[in-house]
């Protein structure tokens, strides 16, 4: 329900900031997001918190990689931050981050 009926010409961002909570509704959305080519922007967390809701920061991003996905990680609360092209959140990129996620088709 996060999502209004998808139409093919358009381009679809969504911005993910939920606290954790994404740990909750996004597995299930996944799917949707990937046949729809949403780029995502999604906020990454604690990894104790994620803990917290059974989940990772990796298993939120690998799908999309998995997918075709190009993520792009930044410290975003750091303006001098680089912007990193990553496969997956290895434990430096584990934290309250941000990782920008776009379809093949648009890079």
């Amino acid at each position: 329900s996060i999502m209004l009926p998808h139409h093919e010409n358009e381009i679809e961002i969504i911005k993910i900031d939920t606290e954790g909570h994404q740990a909750i509704f996004l597995p299930q959305s996944i799917e949707n997001l990937i046949s729809r080519n949403a780029i995502v922007l999604l906020e990454l967390d604690d990894p104790v918190l994620m803990e917290s809701f059974n989940s990772s920061n990796n298993q939120l991003v690998k799908p999309f990689v998995d997918n075709g996905y190009h993520a792009f990680w930044t410290q975003h609360r750091d303006k001098n931050s680089d912007v990193i092209q990553i496969n997956e959140i290895q434990s430096g990129y584990d934290c309250n981050s941000l990782v920008t996620l776009i379809p093949q088709k648009f890079i």
